[in-house]
């Protein structure tokens, strides 16, 4: 039996060769003359009499002390940094591997995300840069069609029978028969009401029309050419959209639950035309109206689901819950009656089929 002195003697040793030296077991082993498991042994033993203590103290990280900078320096929700890596590869994988975390982590989205990190201008470069050439590049380089790019990159997406689900929240426009909010959308097909005009989508997100349909090539001409067609619907004299909303509004005390954007506090018409968007109806069991000038409102911000949208009314945010699925028609509507009363952002760039 080794004496005990002679005991604490040699856990303390395997202890330092294994935490100070950075030895892994098996080296530890090799020079010792003894077995791997035996290693092993003695340093669980050392732990356990208190040779060895380890300690995780609690201080943020040079990440976390950024990501909060970020966040007061420019009012954001949530900053997320990633550490640099040896390689811009490395760096990218980073990325991807955070963006993936926060945004599919735990949802039944199966897909593969592909991310670019690169120096897009040096400090110098931006010393000898106009606003206007700034927001020109960063146009370009942010800039992306996921449709014609997977023509190439032929990535299969498992939507597991339901492709198209909430498609037609976003293409509410039949290229065949012209109606509007007309179209409807199962598992992966979506098709016009109205007409039939419909198409299929594959694992490649390709539409492949049915026998006599007139349709796009891909979601993103599908989606210009509606565009287009409520430009000139817009540029009618007495154009008008008019649409029973609820209204919605933040809590002023609590959270918010299950997901929800914002707690119903209101009903009422929703109203856009030459002059702006009105809203007459109620909050907070109170009437309430307002009337945004179309040059001040640009666009709205979307949930994700494209079921509702939101604005900002004397600083309160307020979300509108359309009766009918119309958020995406409110919202080209608005943003090229905005562009035609020259809105300050009426010459952006809206890039197009080439």
């Amino acid at each position: 039996m080794i004496p005990a002195d002679k005991r604490i003697e040699r856990l303390t040793q395997v202890a330092r060769m294994y935490y100070e030296q950075n030895m892994n077991q098996s080296e530890i082993a090799r020079a010792l003359g003894v077995s791997r498991p035996l290693v092993s042994v003695l340093l669980s033993e050392a732990r356990e009499c208190g040779i060895v203590t380890i300690t995780i103290n609690n201080v943020e990280s040079a990440q976390e002390l950024l990501a909060k900078r970020l966040e007061s320096r420019f009012g954001l929700r949530r900053a997320e940094v990633v550490p640099d890596a040896k390689s811009a590869e490395d760096t990218n994988n980073l990325v991807a591997a955070r963006v993936y975390e926060l945004c599919f982590l735990g949802e039944d989205r199966p897909g593969r995300v592909d991310v670019t990190v690169g120096v897009l201008f040096t400090p110098e470069q931006l010393a000898q840069m106009s606003a206007e050439e700034i927001q020109a590049a960063l146009d370009e380089k942010l800039y992306h069609d996921d449709y014609e790019w997977n023509k190439k990159a032929r990535v299969k997406f498992d939507g597991k029978g339901r492709m198209a689900k909430n498609l037609h929240q976003l293409l509410f426009w039949c290229p065949k028969c012209g109606g509007e909010l007309c179209m409807a959308s199962e598992g992966d097909r979506i098709y016009c009401k109205h007409c039939g005009n419909g198409a299929s989508l594959n694992e490649y997100y390709d539409l492949l029309p049915e026998e006599g349909s007139v349709i796009p090539e891909t979601p993103r001409v599908w989606f210009d050419m509606q565009r287009e067609h409520v430009k000139a619907r817009v540029a009618q004299p007495g154009f008008e959209l008019r649409e029973r909303v609820k209204l919605g509004t933040l809590p002023e005390e609590g959270f918010l639950k299950d997901q929800a954007t914002s707690e119903i506090t209101g009903e009422g018409e929703l109203r856009l035309d030459r002059e702006g968007l009105h809203y007459e109806g109620t909050k907070d069991g109170a009437p309430f109206a307002f009337t945004i000038p179309s040059r001040q409102l640009p666009t709205y911000g979307m949930c994700t689901d494209v079921s509702r949208f939101y604005t900002f009314v004397d600083g309160e945010f307020c979300e509108f819950y359309p009766e009918r699925e119309s958020a995406e028609l409110w919202m080209l509507a608005t943003e090229e009656l905005h562009r035609l009363n020259g809105g300050q952002w009426q010459d952006f760039p809206w890039k197009s089929a080439e």
